[in-house]
């Protein structure tokens, strides 16, 4: 009989993400942040364990492909006296289809924005992309990366708290302004919450620390993800205690992964606790990152009692500010003189980075020509 050759996870949407890839291919690596692990976290080490292409096998997204990739943190071993050694990190799951449901002004939708963040991870690790057949190699490719399990610099870092303020019959979020507070929130889905911990996964690097596997480093007997994360060993001897986020992240790769069903009822009722709608959500892996971005104290009540001391994150450098068409400024026309006046974007040059204005109090006058740095956000 013929060896039988396993569908690829891909074949749905080769077509479209050949497309990407051309477009894509040459791209700069950069990585993408993932809710994990503490705030503040500086030249982490962790080693990629799996690193794989599957598809949903529940959700919205059923039967459409997706990537992830697993790394074990290595150091640091403590951070604020919160044990990190052993601990996962995640890169995804980052779909391989449209997903034009995605909220948020810089959300993926397409096939290669999707591509084009799974191509700058792997440029990352050194891997060049820039083959124009690099895609009918590409599974073969993240295998091979897996199974030389390289170590990576990563990060954490807190984000930045979302508000809506209302002025002047607008409602801001920054300095974007929307008709209605409606229309902000639905823009900005995670306005009013408190700020999620992103991880930030860096560049290949060398690692010469003793290599212990840790207690998140699961070995491949055949187990499930559900099965490897009960807090069971072989020889019926107890595993580390799961922190809360680790639970949730296991259990949500056991439900989108494995559609393990009592994952899947775990989710549901943590969700149900903080009022967040699981059926709203595409993907288990969404509904576990609702549930950790409002867990706040109510979970630290229930593990220890009292509130929950959070790590203080990092100073984090001010990202530079680049206006868009419309929004709504602070200008002081001549440089020498305190006089702030109300202004608004009417076209924005982004080579030169500079914009022109309009005055709002007298409607006619513009400014041309101001650069991005002399502008002032309300």
């Amino acid at each position: 009989m013929p060896a039988q050759t396993a569908k690829s996870p891909l074949a749905g949407v080769a077509t479209e993400a050949r497309k990407a890839h051309t477009e894509i291919k040459d791209n700069k690596a950069a990585m993408g942040d993932n809710q994990r692990l503490p705030a503040g976290i500086s030249n982490g080490v962790a080693q990629l364990q799996s690193a794989k292409f599957d598809v949903y096998k529940e959700g919205k997204h059923v039967g459409k492909p997706y990537f992830m990739a697993v790394g074990i943190v290595k150091e640091p071993k403590l951070h604020n006296g919160i044990k990190l050694e052993g601990r996962r990190t995640t890169f995804g799951p980052e779909p391989i289809c449209p997903t034009p449901e995605k909220l948020g002004d810089n959300a993926r939708r397409t096939v290669k924005d999707h591509l084009d963040h799974v191509y700058k991870f792997l440029r990352a690790f050194e891997i060049d992309t820039s083959d124009p057949a690099f895609f009918d190699h590409l599974e073969p490719t993240v295998n091979s990366l897996a199974e030389a399990a390289p170590h990576f610099e990563f990060e954490t870092r807190k984000g930045r708290e979302q508000k809506i303020e209302a002025k002047d019959g607008k409602y801001y979020v920054g300095s974007k302004a929307y008709g209605s507070e409606e229309a902000a929130k639905k823009a900005n889905p995670y306005v009013g919450q408190e700020p999620m911990i992103f991880e930030q996964w860096g560049r290949m690097c060398e690692y010469n620390g003793e290599d212990t596997g840790g207690v998140g480093a699961v070995e491949d007997s055949g187990a499930t993800t559900a099965e490897a994360d009960t807090g069971e060993q072989p020889g019926g001897e107890p595993a580390a205690e799961q922190t809360f986020e680790e639970l949730v992240q296991s259990l949500a790769e056991a439900a989108d992964v494995n559609t393990d069903e009592e994952a899947q009822e775990k989710l549901s009722a943590l969700a149900k606790e903080r009022d967040i709608d699981d059926t709203s959500l595409g993907t288990w892996a969404e509904v576990a990152e609702a549930i950790l971005v409002s867990r706040n104290t109510v979970f630290a009540r229930e593990a220890g009692g009292g509130e929950a001391e959070e790590p203080e994150p990092e100073p984090e450098p001010e990202p530079k500010y680049v206006p868009n068409k419309k929004d709504i400024l602070k200008f002081k026309p001549d440089p020498k003189r305190a006089k702030l006046v109300d202004v608004q974007v009417v076209s924005v040059d982004a080579k030169s980075e500079t914009c022109v204005l309009l005055n709002l109090t007298d409607k006619k006058t513009q400014y041309k020509g101001v650069g991005y740095d002399r502008l002032i956000q309300p």
